[in-house]
């Protein structure tokens, strides 16, 4: 279980990220321990991402089953969530990260907390109609920029390697979301 004390550092070491601090990465513990724990970032986002699929469910000219649209959802959502980690693992090992690699995902997966936040705002606004379509995708485009700026930031300062490397992972990590998305959206027909 996570201690308040290290959900705070966890915390405040994203705060501090989005104030570009290349020190940001000193608020989280490299250890197995921390590493795991900070896939409770997961579970804090799922109600979230719950009340969107079913929003996104619901404006669907012909839906699929919803049992079939829930378990396609919530598997999808727990690849997106492990399929970078292991990708930015190989990653690391040729880097000669590896040493530095726990930190550096536990601070990535922290990061998703005000990127998901953010992000599911938006997309409630856009889906009852308080926000255009033209301006959700400037937003959405917005949130995206910023996500590629931070997370690059993240893998810089996280695996201590150049800003071009960190951008190429970041680059990876969007693929690899852009592929499950696109599989799992593949299945309804």
């Amino acid at each position: 279980m996570i201690t308040i004390q290290e959900l705070a550092n966890a915390l405040y070491g994203v705060w501090r990220f989005m104030k570009f601090d290349h020190r940001a990465i000193d608020y989280f513990e490299n250890s197995v321990s921390a590493f795991w724990k900070s896939f409770l970032a997961a579970l804090f986002l799922a109600p979230f991402q719950v009340i969107e699929q079913i929003s996104e469910y619901t404006r669907l000219e012909t839906p699929p089953s919803a049992i079939a649209y829930s378990l396609i959802e919530a598997l999808q959502y727990i690849v997106l969530w492990l399929a970078f980690p292991y990708a930015a693992l190989w990653i690391a090992d040729r880097l000669e990260r590896y040493p530095n690699y726990l930190r550096y995902i536990t601070a990535y997966n922290w990061f998703q907390i005000p990127i998901g936040l953010v992000s599911f705002i938006i997309i409630m606004f856009a889906n009852v109609g308080l926000v255009s379509d033209a301006s959700t995708s400037y937003m959405l485009t917005l949130i995206l920029t910023l996500f590629i700026l931070y997370a690059a930031f993240i893998a810089f300062s996280g695996l201590d390697i150049g800003p071009w490397v960190a951008f190429a992972i970041v680059a990876v990590d969007i693929l690899v979301s852009l592929l499950i998305v696109s599989l799992g959206s593949g299945t309804y027909g």
